[in-house]
């Protein structure tokens, strides 16, 4: 079980910064629950996923800041989370386990590839995921954990973990760039945790 607290802000708007302004970021700071499932990200009250978890027991925590005109959003988490009772005390980190996990796509949410018990985040509208299919999934086995950016498509399940990268010196923020499609008027990111693998 566990909490992990995600911080995260958006990083200026476009008009600004091409005009060498800058711009004051959006943030917000969120307690994301061990048993928060990404598969039943936007899903209504009743909504089953994989292992038996069900909405909105194991929704995932919603952040509900508008990303129209953000450039990037950045992450830092901190707490630890396991997939057993046993945390705590034996948490793992936001950055997960040292073993990968990986579920098939659900609820027109992408698969993904990543650290067990890790922070994980997916990128939303304001329609039902299940309504369109899912985009292909990120395998973080090969990306890794040490990127400095990354452009997630909608629905598109992606690796947050500790939000810093392992290069350089300590503090360098992990930058998730926006994905590459129109915003809406409204659009939400779910902070979320690896639900238990499928093995």
């Amino acid at each position: 079980m566990g909490i992990l607290t995600l911080a995260l802000w958006l990083s200026g708007t476009a008009e600004p910064l091409l005009r060498g302004q800058s711009a004051s970021p959006a943030s917000a700071v969120l307690r994301v629950p061990a048993t928060a499932n990404p598969y039943l990200a936007g899903m209504p009250n009743g909504a089953r996923a994989h292992l038996g978890d069900s909405a909105p027991r194991q929704s995932p925590v919603l952040v509900n800041l508008s990303l129209v005109d953000a450039i990037a959003v950045s992450f830092v988490a901190s707490g630890g989370a396991n997939h057993t009772p046993s945390c705590p005390p034996h948490c793992d980190p936001p950055d997960g386990s040292s073993i990968l996990a990986s579920h098939g796509s659900e609820n027109g949410i992408s698969d993904v590839t990543a650290p067990y018990d890790s922070l994980l985040g997916v990128f939303l509208d304001d329609t039902r995921p299940n309504e369109t299919r899912a985009p292909r999934g990120l395998g973080f086995g090969s990306i890794g954990g040490d990127f400095l950016t990354l452009s997630p498509k909608l629905k598109q399940v992606f690796f947050i973990g500790a939000g810093t990268t392992r290069r350089g010196a300590v503090g360098t923020w992990c930058r998730k760039v926006l994905p590459n499609f129109i915003w809406g008027p409204w659009m939400g990111m779910t902070g979320i945790t690896t639900p238990a693998p499928s093995w």
